[in-house]
């Protein structure tokens, strides 16, 4: 697997494409209502919603969940969690009620093994605060990363999540924004390489954290 081939020619998708990949890795012989129950929550929750360079927030979520399944071969609750990995900081309450709310419908729906690894992915309150006020503290970023990172299933969404976001910045012509989140990115860089340093695809990952970083 190449990283940088992979995410590169993802980008290139637009929703529709992403879609038909998505529906390519489906267990047709099994139950795959947890999906597509997933799937219209995020869609409901980011209609419409763009992120830098006109992507779409839905379209970035997409290529997590494939980057997740090329990861580890396409399990159903990897799948689920790159659907499910922004949920809890981008649903809004007025269809979901608290967050409280949310959380238990998401371990009625999803169980509790699901809800765990989200938990791990969900961003803390300090960082989330960091991330909406535009001023991140690397310091509390790193230590989301290396709790995130112990937890099996979370780590890999995680791993699709932080080179889908680099890739994105480092593509990005906003000098000021591009060289903020550089400073919160880069120090985590090391935390990934080593717990994936046993992988097969370690040696593109090291190549991929190479080429942003060169941007």
């Amino acid at each position: 697997m190449n990283f940088i081939t992979t995410i590169q020619e993802r980008y290139t998708l637009n929703t529709e494409e992403l879609l038909n990949e998505l529906s390519k890795r489906l267990d047709l012989d099994g139950d795959n209502s947890k999906i597509f129950s997933a799937l219209g929550m995020v869609m409901l929750a980011h209609s419409g919603d763009i992120r830098r360079r006109d992507d779409s927030c839905l379209n970035h979520i997409l290529r997590v969940a494939l980057m997740a399944g090329d990861l580890v071969d396409n399990k159903a609750e990897i799948l689920l969690l790159g659907l499910l990995h922004d949920v809890v900081e981008d649903y809004p309450e007025y269809i979901t009620g608290t967050v409280d709310e949310l959380w238990n419908y998401l371990e009625k729906e999803y169980g509790k093994n699901v809800t765990s690894a989200l938990d791990a992915l969900t961003n803390p309150p300090d960082v989330e605060e960091e991330e909406k006020s535009g001023h991140h503290t690397p310091v509390l970023y790193h230590k989301h990363i290396e709790h995130t990172l112990k937890n099996e299933y979370a780590s890999f969404v995680k791993l699709a999540d932080f080179t889908d976001n680099v890739m994105i910045v480092n593509l990005s012509d906003d000098i000021k924004w591009k060289a903020e989140l550089n400073r919160r990115y880069h120090p985590v860089i090391p935390l990934f390489m080593e717990r994936f340093s046993t992988k097969e695809y370690a040696h593109s990952l090291k190549e991929f954290f190479t080429f942003i970083q060169e941007k």
